[in-house]
């Protein structure tokens, strides 16, 4: 039995992108793409759960293959939901890129009701969604076949098993991850770690050996081309026959890598210029591995050791103030740090972990903490009603992290018991005192308190604000971080002491 075009295409997505998809006014095809064909076969349609992670460089056709597989979907009378960072990138994402390849098919242009809809596009009974990842009201009241999660690292993971939850109802349960990465052990790169980390292959011509396309490995910089690490004979990972090889086995989930490198519109004279004139820029070289060889990059001393942490240990560290301060963090715990300050060192005399704001009151009183900052989410009640409990022995100020404030500002009103402060600028002060050793640090510190401080990576992003380019820092974890934030509610605790608390009118602003 002959099958018809239509058949074929609800079953292979490839096909399907084959037969119904116009790109650039040219029908599309994968022939200068040959890595995208292994990923397409893994979602040929049948109903099995299936979870896929690319770890890639920019510019490199999968955000297409995502549209694609999404449309597919679609086709199949199942939902999608396609999550990026932001409400405003889901707008423009649909706007630019969803909806021109929907409206130059006649086929697709039928297919939906309403497709010009930029958040929720309708075909019969299926739904495309696009949503934000910065709103959890968005991704409520949602049931999808399908999860994509686009440029994994910049999506809200607050809000993202929210996402995953969207799936609970069906059989299909499909899931993309892609992403171009930022720093190690972060986001797409600490999900990429966990596959089989499949990679690009080609073999040399010349001497048969095979070859994934690294940097600086492959490049020969004086003659601007890449070459074989074994030989030093000239290849191109474009045009040769390239194949999918799992570098991880021990793993049993599915992951790809793959850079610039094997791009069929970047030259190794343009990788190499580019790279050239970055060499001495931070921002323009993190930006170089991440979006051209699709790596993590991080700048040496953007991260403290956890042997930095623990050479801080005091096994001798004597306590001789009467006033402390205390730092405290809300999460699945209550992380707090308690300190007493000896001129220009700050002595942490007790960290660690209470299940009960009330064990926080016993704390207070048992150690004299005169100033306190607290977390002010997610359990506002809670901490507002401490302050009200400890009033007469501490003045303790909820702390609402802002993002570029005035670097040197802290606003602090005692009425209302707030401080708002700039995120980075106070983790920049709180963190220099392990590389500029001005903390000591007790020996009865919990275990996890150097892995969270080593889990805090300092970063440069580059944003563009009024289509002008912008570098701000940020902080990133790679993991648990409570005790770095803990820390750092300690250390406008400490500002405050040195500062306010005896006069009001040296330091940063007081509200009275």
């Amino acid at each position: 039995m002959k099958i018809s075009k239509k058949q074929l295409s609800k079953v292979h997505p490839l096909l399907f992108g084959l037969n119904y998809i116009t790109l650039d006014n040219e029908s599309y095809d994968i022939k200068d793409y040959p890595f995208l064909e292994e990923i397409f076969n893994k979602f040929v349609y049948e109903e099995t759960e299936k979870e896929v992670v690319i770890q890639k460089a920019a510019q490199m056709g999968f955000s297409v293959l995502a549209i694609i597989l999404s449309l597919f979907v679609v086709n199949n009378k199942k939902s999608v939901l396609y999550l990026l960072a932001t409400r405003t990138d889901s707008y423009d994402f649909s706007a630019s890129k969803v909806n021109p390849l929907i409206e130059s098919s006649d086929y697709l242009t039928k297919l939906f009701s309403n497709a010009t809809s930029v958040q929720h596009k309708r075909a019969k009974n299926a739904n495309f969604y696009l949503r934000g990842s910065n709103s959890a009201t968005q991704l409520k009241s949602i049931s999808a076949d399908m999860l994509v999660l686009d440029e994994w690292d910049e999506i809200n993971k607050n809000n993202s098993d929210l996402a995953f939850d969207r799936l609970d109802a069906s059989n299909l349960k499909w899931v993309l991850k892609l992403s171009t990465p930022t720093v190690p052990d972060v986001g797409i790169d600490k999900s990429y770690k966990e596959t089989d980390q499949r990679k690009w292959f080609v073999k040399c011509k010349k001497c048969n050996s095979e070859q994934t396309p690294t940097w600086p490995d492959n490049v020969d910089f004086e003659n601007k081309k890449y070459i074989c690490s074994e030989c030093g004979s000239e290849i191109n990972f474009n045009t040769s026959k390239g194949y999918w090889k799992t570098t991880n086995p021990k793993s049993e989930k599915i992951g790809y890598y793959i850079n610039q490198m094997v791009s069929p519109t970047k030259t190794a004279e343009q990788l190499i210029n580019t790279f050239k004139k970055a060499k001495g820029n931070q921002t323009k070289l993190a930006n170089f591995y991440n979006s051209k060889l699709g790596l993590p990059y991080m700048q040496k001393g953007d991260r403290i050791s956890t042997q930095q942490v623990l050479s801080l240990i005091d096994k001798d560290l004597i306590y001789t103030q009467k006033e402390r301060q205390m730092g405290v963090d809300v999460g699945t715990y209550i992380d707090y740090e308690i300190t007493e300050l000896q001129g220009n060192i700050k002595k942490v005399i007790k960290a660690g972990r209470a299940k009960k704001f009330k064990e926080l009151e016993d704390l207070i009183k048992q150690y004299n903490v005169k100033v306190a900052v607290i977390d002010k989410d997610p359990e506002r009640r809670e901490a507002v009603k401490l302050t009200e409990n400890v009033r007469k022995k501490c003045l303790v100020f909820l702390c609402n992290y802002q993002d570029d404030m005035k670097k040197e500002e802290m606003k602090f009103d005692k009425k209302r018991n707030w401080v708002s402060v700039d995120r980075t600028a106070t983790m920049d002060t709180s963190l220099a005192r392990f590389k500029q050793n001005t903390i000591k640090l007790s020996p009865d510190i919990p275990e996890c308190y150097a892995t969270h401080i080593h889990n805090t990576i300092r970063v440069i992003e580059e944003k563009q604000r009024n289509n002008v380019k912008t570098q701000i820092a940020r902080y990133r974890n790679t993991g648990d971080d409570h005790f770095a934030h803990a820390n750092n509610y300690n250390e406008i605790a400490v500002y405050y002491y040195k500062n306010l608390y005896k006069n009001n009118e040296i330091g940063g602003i007081l509200i009275e």
